[in-house]
């Protein structure tokens, strides 16, 4: 798998290798679909939203790269602040038993990052 990947990486357009990066965030959305509980038809939901938001972000970011900068600044401050001050809260309380909009809006958190 790791080699699929350093190729993709190195020698696919960069068009095929947003493709790409878009499959394995919708696996991924997918996975963390079930891990909220949502089942089947519920993680298919929140992979297709999740995906939607990127494209979204991609399709209206502006023509200019600006406005995607901005955004893209925003989704990693945002993250960045949740991996430094919510996760080591969140580590310490031994907290376990999350509501399922809770861990979704973390896989938002934490997905979505991942594909800019």
């Amino acid at each position: 798998m790791l080699a699929v990947f350093l190729l993709a990486l190195f020698r696919l357009p960069s068009q095929w290798w947003a493709g790409f990066v878009l499959i394995l965030v919708l696996a991924s959305a997918l996975e963390w679909g079930r891990l909220c509980r949502f089942g089947a038809t519920g993680a298919w939901a929140y992979g297709c939203l999740t995906v939607g938001m990127l494209l979204g972000f991609f399709w209206f970011g502006g023509d200019d790269g600006s406005q995607r900068e901005s955004l893209r600044f925003v989704a990693y401050g945002v993250s960045g602040i949740f991996w430094l001050l919510v996760v080591p809260v969140w580590f310490l309380t031994g907290r376990r038993v999350i509501p399922p909009w809770l861990l979704a809006m973390t896989g938002l958190v934490v997905l979505v990052p991942l594909a800019l």
